[in-house]
């Protein structure tokens, strides 16, 4: 399925055993520039971790941070 990129949460909490620092460090402009011109060759890794209070599911990257930030 897909996911809207912007309804995707990063773990940001760097008290969860999950949390990787990566997520803080600024992504490189070449970076940016190559999720622009090509998408997102390498799938992302995501899991549910309950729900909103409206009912949609949480959606956790585990795998491919830097790619839904770029």
């Amino acid at each position: 399925p897909s996911y809207d990129a912007d309804k995707l949460v990063l773990v940001t909490d760097k008290a969860r055993k999950d949390y990787d620092p990566r997520v803080d460090r600024d992504l490189p402009e070449w970076f940016i520039n190559s999720i622009y011109e090509r998408g997102v060759i390498t799938p992302i890794i995501v899991r549910f971790n309950g729900k909103n209070p409206d009912g949609t599911p949480i959606v956790e990257v585990v795998d491919g941070r830097q790619r839904v930030r770029a």
